[in-house]
């Protein structure tokens, strides 16, 4: 397996926002892309990393939290590679005039329940930029959970804890149909941390079900498994 990213910033950024969820990252090397897997508290986050890549069919397990201390500096000016050897993942982040490089030691995992959708297209879908989600968010950051409803040309958001309510309401958005679900609000906070992956984020509804997806040369994907309920 070889991957080449052209922006190591980007690929720092998106780590971090995994590391932020999860403790350990399952990694698979399909034949389009990188792929790595991880899940936690009822969500499953994919990501996936294109670049130049070389498949290879293997698959293993990092820990997220070395990977990002390893990687902590990168830079936008800077490229990373990455390969596999002898069960270790090797990698350089490096520019025309210098480079650093680490060796990772892999973890045997097994491999993560990806969550099912019975539907191939969704019942609704909304698409707004990341940084205004990540306002709205921001706004609502005394709520544990968020309601997100798409209705109509208007995306709401609303959520109460024990002494206060909110809701949020833009159309600023680009939608097709309807729906509606829940997310832990501290998942979505992570999940953003990584916005310059994507300048827009896809908001996708099934029955009982929702997804947040920014999209790229790295695509990350956050999907609620299990349906949670706000108290409104």
């Amino acid at each position: 397996m070889k991957l080449l990213l052209s922006n190591a910033r980007d690929f720092k950024r998106a780590v971090d926002s995994l590391r932020d969820l999860v403790h350990e990252l399952y990694f698979h090397a399909t034949p389009e892309a990188l792929v790595a897997h991880a899940e936690t508290d009822g969500v499953s986050i994919t990501a996936t990393f294109k670049g130049d890549y070389e498949d290879s069919g293997e698959s293993f397990g990092i820990s997220a939290d070395a990977l990002s201390r390893l990687i902590r500096s990168a830079t936008a000016q800077q490229k990373v590679c990455l390969t596999l050897q002898d069960y270790d993942l090797c990698g350089e982040i490096y520019t025309d005039t210098y480079a650093t490089r680490f060796r990772l030691a892999t973890l045997n995992m097994s491999t993560p329940k990806l969550p099912k959708v019975e539907e191939l297209i969704p019942c609704g879908r909304a698409t707004l930029r990341t940084d205004h989600l990540r306002t709205l968010v921001r706004n609502l950051r005394h709520v544990e959970r968020v309601l997100i409803e798409l209705k109509g040309d208007a995306l709401l958001m609303s959520g109460e804890s024990d002494h206060t309510s909110g809701e949020i309401v833009t159309t600023e958005i680009q939608a097709r149909g309807t729906g509606s679900g829940v997310y832990a609000l501290n998942h979505i906070q992570h999940f953003l941390k990584s916005q310059h992956v994507s300048p827009e984020v896809t908001i996708a509804f099934w029955k009982g079900q929702i997804s947040l997806c920014m999209e790229g040369d790295i695509t990350l994907k956050l999907m609620q498994k299990e349906k949670l309920f706000c108290s409104q």
